[in-house]
């Protein structure tokens, strides 16, 4: 009896547990067939075809915009101002007189020293003619020759002072701003003012670190002047050494002074490739994604359903930003059709139509970047 009352036990477990199975497997089915009815999840986005475009690296340095005629003028000796032949931060002209120092004393030791001259060279010549007649000795020719020198280099030395304490332009240019009056009294190597040429053309000087390419004489870089304005300047010249300290090499370029119109010891910066130009592919900025694991595209692929695409996300690498193009060396093909504007709602597999089905997907137009 007890084993009949257990097994009708059983059969009614049995029982209820299949009505609930069935239930729940009757609940299922039909919540799968609601879901077959619902559209599969869709994003609208924009699409563009990479094109090939050829370009080369560059990087941003600073440089410095140099005068190729420009010095700072310094006394040599010390003297006392007579003269001031410039306004300060005026134009001069070449070997216009500056400044003149007191000279006086100089004149009046120029003046003896010239008669000591005259004396000496009258005596040398009576000498020499004295001995070509056999009258005179060498020794006494010999004498009156060494007075004449000496009295020619005591004449040179006082018309190189007076040289020194006068001071004038060695080449045509501007001169800066400095604080000069008559009656002041400068000492050795004291600065007068600084002449900056006004040429045709200015000097950029920059420093490269030594891993980038190397560019030699020719080779075009781009100044960037003033309000963004960008120029194409030619290098001239690089170190022939590079800095132990800096392991950087100077190069020097030429531009126009019109076209940069930035004064001598101005801050500018450059553009300057550092590799061979080659092929990249052309996008624009809102077709690249960026997540933990790096940047990424969709790639559209044709679905079964017309006018329908598949995303796939597809990673790229070594990319260069340009205003609004992006361009990528690896990762694309030209030939494949990519999410642009739209593209940050994608998910990989999503179901995929354009904006402009009925318009064949924009292509971004072959260029070359320098």
């Amino acid at each position: 009896m007890v084993v009949v009352r257990w097994f009708i036990a059983l059969l009614a477990i049995t029982g209820v547990i299949g009505g609930l199975g069935y239930v729940k497997f009757t609940q299922v089915s039909e919540a799968i067939a609601q879901a077959a009815l619902i559209p599969e999840h869709t994003e609208t986005t924009e699409a563009f075809s990479p094109k090939t475009v050829k370009y080369a690296p560059q990087i941003q340095v600073i440089g410095e915009v140099i005068a190729p005629e420009q010095v700072e003028l310094r006394t040599e000796i010390s003297g006392r101002i007579v003269q001031l032949g410039f306004q300060p931060g005026d134009p001069v002209a070449e070997d216009q007189l500056l400044v003149q120092m007191d000279v006086s004393e100089e004149i009046a030791q120029l003046a003896a020293t010239e008669a000591d001259e005259k004396l000496a060279a009258i005596k040398f010549e009576r000498a020499k003619k004295l001995r070509s007649t056999g009258s005179g000795s060498q020794s006494t020719l010999d004498n009156a020759q060494a007075l004449l020198e000496t009295a020619k280099a005591q004449v040179a030395q006082i018309k190189s002072r007076i040289q020194k304490k006068t001071i004038r332009a060695p080449f045509a240019g501007k001169t800066n701003t400095s604080t000069l009056s008559l009656g002041q009294i400068l000492g050795a190597n004291e600065l007068i003012t600084q002449i900056v040429g006004q040429t045709d053309r200015v000097w950029v000087d920059f420093k490269l670190p030594q891993h980038h390419m190397e560019l030699g004489a020719g080779a075009g870089v781009t100044v960037i002047g003033q309000k963004g304005k960008q120029i194409t300047a030619t290098i001239i010249h690089r170190d022939a050494t590079i800095s132990t300290t800096t392991r950087t090499r100077t190069h020097r370029a030429e531009v126009f002074a019109q076209h940069l119109g930035m004064a001598h010891g101005a801050f500018v910066e450059l553009m300057v490739p550092v590799a061979r130009d080659k092929d990249y592919l052309s996008l624009p900025v809102t077709a690249v994604q960026t997540d933990g694991y790096g940047q990424f595209v969709y790639i559209l692929h044709p679905d079964e359903q017309e006018g329908a695409y598949r995303a796939e996300r597809r990673d790229v690498s070594h990319l260069f930003y340009l205003g609004e193009s992006v361009l990528v060396d690896q990762g694309l093909t030209s030939n494949e059709l990519v999410a642009t504007n739209g593209a940050f709602k994608l998910a990989p597999g999503v179901l995929v139509y354009l904006s402009s089905p009925s318009d064949t997907p924009q292509q971004i137009s072959s260029a070359t970047y320098q």
